[in-house]
Parts: structure tokens; sequence; C-alpha cells
């Protein structure tokens, strides 16, 4: 990310690596967050898991730093509602960027069909606990809608890999895949020469400490990458 901010252009003016520990990265957001105010940083983006993330903005507020802060599916971010299990109460919007439907619900969208063809073929042949389709906030959901894409796209990589199915012949497959649709995520997905992972299609997002969830940001569309 960093590397990438640079090359655009982008001011990077000050930098902070947690350790790994949850432990001694708690008593690290406290040294993170004055090394920023004494650099006269604005905007925080918060590259870390939920847990961090959340050490990091509480000892933000504890020091009265007001910031602009930015999430990206890094860390699983604007994945899920549980990145934010550990914001603390009344912590500033985030804004972020998506590559899936996270929060459309909220403003009244409803289930896509792509994602309902693969909860109901799910929910009615599974046997482990079942969820309801009206919380798509849930890992749950989110889980097996993602899986349903996951299995779609080996499915069609395989048929055109053939018989002989090796890593190298389905990496090749895939690239080959063209526009196809992605439950769960903005569709088209794309598969192009050295393009594998198919997420093309990105969304504006915010987080709001008002229900600690995901939120469509002020009705953002879903912006196709062009290639």
């Amino acid at each position: 990310f960093i590397a990438t901010a640079k090359a655009l252009g982008a001011p990077i003016t000050s930098e902070y690596t947690l350790t790994a520990s949850i432990e001694q990265a708690s008593t690290q957001a406290p040294l993170a967050v004055a090394q920023f105010r004494r650099a006269g940083v604005d905007t925080v983006v918060l590259a870390v898991n939920g847990i961090f993330a959340g050490q990091f903005v509480q000892a933000a507020q504890q020091q009265n730093a007001t910031w602009q802060y930015l999430a990206s599916e890094d860390q699983g971010g604007t994945n899920a509602d549980d990145w934010l299990g550990s914001m603390p109460n009344g912590f500033s919007d985030i804004l972020g960027i998506a590559t899936t439907r996270i929060g459309e619900w909220r403003a009244g969208a409803p289930q896509p069909a792509d994602e309902k063809a693969c909860t109901d073929t799910y929910l009615s042949k599974s046997y482990a606990t079942k969820f309801s389709t009206k919380d798509r906030s849930s890992l749950d959901y989110f889980g097996t809608v993602l899986a349903c894409t996951e299995m779609d796209i080996f499915a069609r990589a395989a048929r055109l890999a053939g018989a002989d199915l090796t890593r190298d012949r389905f990496v090749q497959a895939v690239q080959t895949l063209g526009r196809i649709g992605m439950a769960g995520f903005g569709s088209p997905g794309v598969f192009t020469s050295g393009r594998t992972d198919g997420a093309s299609a990105h969304r504006f997002v915010v987080a709001k400490s008002s229900c600690s969830c995901w939120q469509v940001y002020q009705r953002s569309p879903f912006y196709q990458d062009r290639y």
C-alpha cells in the first residue's frame, strides 16, 4: 500500500508497524498515536486486524486525536462488521473501499439472485448451524456466499483445464474466464492474462459507531476497474 501510494504521489507523513502480539500491540498503540500527532498526520489508514484497529482508535480517543480513518479489505476490514467489534464507543466514521456487497441490504436492497441461489442450496442441504438470510452482515452468510463463488470459479476453470488438471493448467485456465458473475461481489468479476483474483468493481462504504456496522457511503455505486 505504502509503495503504491508513494508512486501515485500521495504524501506519507508517518508510518508505524505494530508487533504481531496482541498484548504488545496494546502498549504500542499509544506510542503510534503520539508519533502521528507529532508528525501532523490528518488521515490514518487502518491496515491492521480489527483488534489492533480498535486499540489504536481507543488510544487516539484518549489523546484527543481526531483523524479521518480509512480502511480496505486488508486484514478483513470492510469484509464484515466483525472487524469493528473492538472499536470503542463513539468512534469517528471510517471510510472504506470494498469489492463486496457489504452493507447494501441496510439501504433496503433485496437479496441478489445469485446469492439467493447459493444460500438456498446451502440451507436446504447442510446439517451445520443455520443462519438467517435477513442478516446478511454475518460471517456465516458471507462465508457461505464466498464459498459458492470460489467453487463456481474452480469448476469453470477445471472444465477448461481438462482431465489432466495440474496447478499450472488451472492457473492458465482461470486467466481465460473473462467476465463472469461473482455472488457476493460487485459483478462482473474479470479474469484476464495476469489477473486471477477476479474482483474488479469497488464501492465506497462507511463504518458508523451508531450501529458498529458498514453502510454504503452516500449511495455509492460500484466503480468498474479499467483493463
